[in-house]
């Protein structure tokens, strides 16, 4: 077939255009995808929870159900990724905010051990810096960063793959405020009322509805049980 020349620019924009719209959708659909299986892999979470990270200082092993009681992140990263730095700065800003309610297992991936010691040493986070190596590859994690977040409960509370600024932290920080509000002798009355409002996910998220209510639902139910105990 050939193409009048007249109308050869405009072909080759609209070929251009429809190539850039099918690799677009085409990452779109195998990130996703790969979220699924994360969180087909992942399951409820028991084998991460007990699972055994050599500690960065050689001598320990850490498991998230050692903290049982409080939130647990596991928070996949690696020096070489800038979102992961970014979040760190924003988690940590969590975990000062509520001091023994939230500890961290910086689980670094597939990292330098230098460039980790290093970045260790210039950074005074209160994490558990941990090899998250294998577990990260047992559950064929997407990327760095990604997250999983357990309740005091044992029970898996939120799940988060990249970092899209302090949005993520939104819903943790709002269920510690509600439980601080429910530890509160002179604000304990209208427990319902309270968590249905400090609960209400913050615009810009990810804006699905249903991942809204189920975890919302599951942050009622962590924050009810731990504060009735």
């Amino acid at each position: 077939m050939k193409i009048d020349p007249k109308y050869f620019n405009l072909f080759a924009v609209t070929i251009g255009i429809a190539g850039i719209a099918a690799i677009f959708y085409f990452t779109i659909r195998y990130s996703a995808n790969q979220h699924i299986g994360f969180l087909e892999n992942l399951g409820d979470g028991a084998g991460l929870y007990t699972h055994a990270f050599p500690h960065r200082n050689g001598l320990d092993t850490l498991r998230a159900s050692d903290y049982r009681g409080k939130f647990v992140v596991i928070d996949f990263w690696a020096t070489w990724s800038s979102p992961s730095l970014g979040s760190h700065d924003k988690l940590w800003s969590v975990t000062r905010q509520f001091p023994g309610h939230v500890v961290v297992f910086a689980a670094g991936v597939k990292d330098n051990a230098e460039l980790t010691a290093e970045y260790i040493r210039e950074h005074s986070y209160g994490f558990e810096f941990v090899d998250g190596s294998d577990a990260f590859q047992e559950l064929l994690a997407p990327g760095v960063p990604s997250q999983v977040t357990f309740g005091p409960d044992g029970s898996v509370y939120d799940v988060r793959t990249g970092f899209r600024g302090a949005d993520n932290y939104t819903a943790l920080l709002d269920t510690l405020r509600a439980l601080y509000v429910l530890q509160s002798d002179t604000l304990r009355e209208d427990t319902s009322g309270a968590l249905q409002t400090s609960l209400a996910p913050a615009h810009g998220d990810d804006g699905d509805d249903d991942a809204y209510e189920t975890r919302r639902t599951i942050q009622h139910d962590t924050a009810v049980a731990a504060a009735d105990k």
